[in-house]
């Protein structure tokens, strides 16, 4: 809702696509098969927090919330 992005997009943003206040999802990732930035402003900023290990998703999620 906050990022315009589909939930496989968000599920697999790891911190190395977040730069300076931006995210950028590669074309291999995004279902119209093009690069795309967005800003990480407001409440999106709030909900990331800090910045994790380069490897590790953005936002932690469960097989429960994969599967609905």
């Amino acid at each position: 809702m906050l990022t315009g992005l589909r939930i496989n997009e968000v599920l697999g943003l790891r911190w190395r696509d977040v730069q300076d206040s931006y995210f950028t999802m590669s074309s291999d990732v995004s279902k119209n098969k093009k690069a795309h930035k967005m800003p990480v402003v407001g409440t999106l900023k709030t909900l990331i927090g800090k910045r994790g290990a380069d490897n590790k998703t953005v936002f932690g999620y469960t097989s429960w919330l994969q599967d609905s």
